[in-house]
């Protein structure tokens, strides 16, 4: 069976060499938003595209071509937007959940896989190695288990990215 990574931070390149050893499956590593390409994930044939970390809108035609699975460092429906780390950071918060959820044409409204517990300690890097070694097991029961998404539940808050000052304090 294959899969895809698509990745824009460096600490999960070696997530694809990690996963391929632990399942004998074969993870495909996208690093470049314009390598994100139907013609390359057909050539593929992959039964995920998972995006841990991915700033980028997924083109519509992607996601309802292939189950894209998309990693957020927040309680969904809760905090949905960009810049989940710095906006919660900002606003006080300990402890956050990182939800596994399919990707569709609204930002952050698909239904969800499943949720895991990620503590907000730390500097922003010790988040996102905590939140990289999250992935990796989520991306592993997905592989397993195939679970199926349920819709999310209750009302959506939106976040808007911080500005570059806010951003600076966090």
């Amino acid at each position: 069976m294959n899969y895809v990574i698509a990745t824009t931070r460096s600490w999960n390149e070696i997530l694809a060499r990690r996963l391929e050893e632990k399942t004998g499956h074969t993870f495909h590593l996208i690093t470049r938003q314009e390598d994100l390409t139907i013609k390359r994930l057909s050539s593929i044939a992959p039964r995920y595209v998972f995006f841990p970390h991915w700033s980028h809108i997924i083109k519509e035609a992607i996601h309802m071509a292939y189950e894209c699975v998309i990693f957020h460092m927040t309680d969904l429906p809760y905090r949905r937007g960009g810049s989940p780390l710095q906006n919660l950071i900002l606003r006080g918060h300990q402890q956050t959940q990182l939800t596994a959820f399919r990707c569709v044409t609204e930002v952050d409204a698909g239904p969800i896989y499943f949720k895991r517990s990620l503590s907000l300690g730390g500097s922003a890097s010790e988040i996102f190695l905590r939140a990289a070694d999250l992935i990796e097991g989520m991306i592993e029961t997905m592989v397993y288990n195939e679970p199926y998404p349920e819709p999310q539940s209750g009302d959506p808050v939106t976040f808007c990215r911080p500005t570059p000052a806010a951003r600076a304090i966090s």
